[in-house]
């Protein structure tokens, strides 16, 4: 099992992370890099709004339970391009470019806030093109996590299926009880 958070929300660090360190478990949190910088300087803090910020990067990853996903630094929006939909019209070559400047900034910002070089991705909104995968497989991504639901099963020594991880996403204020039902594990 692998709990991942979306977004770099701070409510990750206040909760979640200390349930981890609890119960003996790691998590994932994918991180949306324009979020963090917003939150630099910030003093007042909130788990209800806020987001992680640099200093809170390498406090998570330096107590060992914490690994980051690169979930864009600017792209996680609906417009002018869902996620990393390629837009009507955009040539191939201005899309690569668009993908690889921006999630290498992502990339560049974790890895300078906590010395960890991301080689997950998580796709925003679950919005990419046919041509996505290969493109973050070219630059060094290992795996995939997608918004569809489902379980993955993997062998060991093979690689397939790792760039099209499914997850159950479950909204915060879902029902416990009914999201357990709906993936059909109770």
């Amino acid at each position: 099992v692998v709990l991942s958070f979306d977004d770099g929300f701070y409510n990750n660090a206040f909760y979640a992370e200390k349930i981890a360190a609890e119960c003996g478990m790691k998590i994932t949190m994918s991180i949306v890099g324009s979020y963090v910088q917003s939150e630099e300087g910030q003093k007042k803090r909130s788990p209800v709004y806020s987001y992680l910020n640099a200093d809170d990067l390498a406090r998570l990853y330096g107590g060992g339970r914490v690994e980051f996903c690169n979930h864009t630094y600017d792209m996680h929006k609906s417009s002018p391009r869902k996620g990393l939909r390629r837009k009507r019209g955009e040539t191939y070559s201005d899309y690569e470019r668009a993908i690889k400047s921006d999630s290498e900034k992502c990339r560049a910002l974790v890895q300078s806030a906590c010395g960890y070089r991301m080689n997950v991705f998580a796709y925003p909104f679950g919005c990419y093109s046919k041509e996505t995968q290969k493109i973050l497989s070219d630059m060094g991504y290992k795996a995939i996590l997608t918004c569809k639901g489902g379980i993955n099963v993997f062998r060991k020594g093979s690689s397939d299926g790792l760039y099209d991880i499914m997850r159950y996403n479950r909204h915060g204020k879902a029902d416990t009880k009914e999201f357990f039902k709906k993936i059909k594990v109770v």
